[in-house]
């Protein structure tokens, strides 16, 4: 079994690397710069970048492809997806190199995420944001609702070559990332979560506790989850990246991960965003619904 958990972690952790390298090269406000949709979501392209990823060593940020070589702007291609990105978990290592266990819960006072689907199978996942603390600290009016501030440094690009750079009129890549997964037109599951850089991350995660290991949305939810973290960020090639992992998971993962040059930072068992979801039965119809203790979440049906 940890085998298998180490591997599973080793791909996630490569594959977000070599998709954020494209993610933050090439997306952004289609306004400014047309984006190459058609290339990024290619099964030829994806396979292209695979190569990439090593089971057994690490890598630092990694260099963006080429999307463009794998079909135009426009369009989903030859595959269907969505790319994403986001908070860091506390370390938890401490004298000695013993592990701390500590009880740390995630805290998110400026993003919440929410789904909902009714009797008719209509289903609604939102992720509303002020981007951090009290947003830019600018009141609408006499609303008392606040301005985001989706223009700091993880929406926007410090580099002024990069498409994300802060530019007049131009929309910031704010990616709360909601998603609604759906097979032949009907709704499987839906997912969102607070988080920042660690929001895609988790999400991907959870998709595929769902979709590829079969798990129920709760146990999906549960599960022990890392993060990544660029140094300075992860615009920059090349980056050192280190990866914050709940310390539910046993000690022999965390050293297989290092001594294939992982960083590894223990952070609190349940730290890592806090994630919700619904996730429908084909063949029963039923809705199942899980909520993530790491945010004092909840399940409500009626």
């Amino acid at each position: 079994m940890v085998a298998v958990v180490v591997a599973v972690a080793v791909l996630q952790a490569e594959a977000i690397k070599v998709s954020k390298a494209c993610i933050y090269e090439h997306v952004g406000d289609p306004e400014y710069k047309p984006v190459p949709y058609a290339g990024l979501l290619s099964k030829a392209y994806a396979e292209h970048r695979r190569a990439l990823i090593s089971e057994t060593s690490a890598m630092d940020t990694a260099e963006p492809g080429d999307p463009y070589a794998f079909g135009g702007v426009g369009g989903a291609g030859d595959s269907g997806g969505v790319a994403s990105n986001g908070v860091a978990g506390r370390a938890a290592v401490g004298p000695g190199g013993q592990r701390q266990r500590s009880e740390v819960y995630y805290d998110s006072p400026d993003t919440t995420s929410f789904s909902v689907l009714d009797v008719d199978g209509n289903a609604v996942c939102c992720t509303p944001t002020i981007g951090e603390g009290f947003g830019t600290r600018v009141v609408c009016g006499e609303t008392g609702m606040l301005f985001n501030n989706g223009m700091r440094i993880g929406s926007t690009s410090p580099y002024p070559e990069n498409v994300n750079y802060v530019r007049p009129g131009q929309i910031p890549l704010l990616n709360n990332s909601p998603v609604i997964v759906l097979k032949d037109g009907k709704l499987k599951l839906a997912m969102g979560t607070p988080g920042g850089e660690a929001i895609g991350q988790t999400q991907f995660q959870c998709i595929m506790n769902v979709l590829d290991f079969e798990l129920t949305v709760q146990e999906a939810i549960e599960t022990p989850r890392f993060r990544l973290a660029a140094s300075p960020n992860f615009y920059k090639p090349g980056c050192p990246v280190s990866m914050s992992l709940e310390s539910r998971v046993p000690e022999e993962t965390v050293e297989q991960l290092r001594s294939w040059g992982h960083e590894v930072k223990e952070s609190g068992p349940y730290s890592i965003c806090a994630m919700q979801g619904i996730l429908v039965d084909f063949e029963t119809g039923a809705a199942s619904a899980g909520a993530d203790p790491r945010g004092g979440y909840y399940a409500v049906g009626y």
